[in-house]
């Protein structure tokens, strides 16, 4: 729970697996930005 609301300006998304592409993280990072932005996170 947040008591004082917070704004993020920069995401951040570090990959350090070997076995998964670069595109595949790149998606999965931008969909988990998008999804905590509609919600409100």
């Amino acid at each position: 729970k947040m008591v004082n609301g917070g704004t993020v300006n920069h995401w951040t998304c570090i990959n350090f697996s070997r076995n998964v592409q670069d595109g595949v993280a790149r998606g999965f990072c931008q969909e988990l930005a998008q999804m905590c932005h509609i919600s409100g996170m």
